[in-house]
């Protein structure tokens, strides 16, 4: 008596020219997808198509292609599909489907003579995306407008740090966000860290900025040393961080002292209305900081005396 059965086994790759062979879908691969439908039964089996029953790829489902429409009893053969890898496909996968591709299928015939399809078993096929966050970043300071352009940082002006992040991975990064320490300087006031785009696709670059004034106590050091890295979120909402970099501009540093010396008394310990030996003399040395840069300790050196 008739008994139709279909089977199918379904797999996934990414050979050449399409792929690159190593197992993972990368954005612009073309991965291929074979069908295996073997007539399992004891009849011919008419009508073989295949049905996805699950892509959880962004684009177009892709469509099975079949060498024939009817397959003899015990007899098999393989129907190919391609699809093309987008970065849609890969940042999707990250977020959604534990970086892989997933495709459920099965296969359909009407047994000859009989006008009831008969369906196969649902086989699944997945391959892995390529998955590799990583973030780098270039750290730059500049003084030029709103500053004045002279490469050096004066109390009250406003610099503009540069920070060029480029996205070296894989997967899109979003929700940039900048952490910033001073090693020298740091008493004037920062403004927030602002990125002109809030999405960061592979291989591309932007570059964020945060505003600087310069504080009074700034001028104590040198040079206002500032170290930052800068952090964005991968599809699945995980932090990635980059590369620590350092940017340094030189202070308008202007140590300077002034004293004025007077005569505050004599003390005439002879009572003879002349200064002469044995009497005191008390000075006052009024020290003025004339520069701009604050003193701790200090003493006055008189060479006369």
């Amino acid at each position: 008596s008739p008994a139709p059965a279909l089977s199918l086994t379904k797999t996934v790759a990414d050979p050449a020219p399409g792929g690159n062979g190593d197992g993972v879908a990368q954005v612009g691969e073309t991965i291929s997808y074979s069908f295996v439908v073997a007539n399992s039964g004891n009849v011919t089996m008419n009508g073989i198509s295949i049905t996805e029953d699950l892509f959880t790829a962004t684009g177009t489902v892709p469509v099975a292609s079949c060498p024939s429409a009817t397959l003899a009893a015990k007899a098999s053969m393989t129907c190919t599909a391609t699809y093309k890898v987008s970065q849609a496909d890969v940042d999707n996968a990250v977020a959604k489907y534990n970086a892989r591709i997933t495709n459920n299928a099965h296969a359909t015939g009407t047994p000859q003579g009989d006008t009831a399809p008969v369906n196969s078993n649902v086989s699944t096929a997945r391959i892995p995306v390529a998955n590799t966050p990583s973030l780098s970043m270039d750290k730059s300071v500049s003084d030029a407008a709103p500053g004045n352009g002279d490469g050096i940082a004066q109390v009250g002006e406003t610099l503009t740090y540069s920070f060029e992040v480029t996205n070296t991975g894989t997967v899109t990064l979003s929700r940039g966000s900048g952490v910033d320490t001073f090693t020298q300087g740091g008493a004037g006031t920062e403004g927030a860290f602002a990125c002109p785009s809030t999405s960061l696709a592979p291989d591309e670059s932007m570059t964020c900025t945060m505003s600087y004034v310069v504080g009074a106590a700034d001028m104590d050091v040198a040079s206002l040393d500032n170290v930052a890295k800068a952090t964005f979120q991968d599809p699945l909402g995980a932090s990635v961080t980059s590369n620590e970099d350092t940017a340094t501009i030189p202070t308008d540093r202007k140590p300077a002292l002034s004293a004025t010396k007077t005569l505050s008394r004599v003390n005439d310990m002879n009572h003879d209305g002349i200064t002469d030996a044995g009497d005191t003399i008390t000075w006052n040395v009024l020290v003025n900081n004339t520069g701009n840069v604050g003193f701790t300790s200090g003493f006055v050196t008189d060479p006369l005396v």
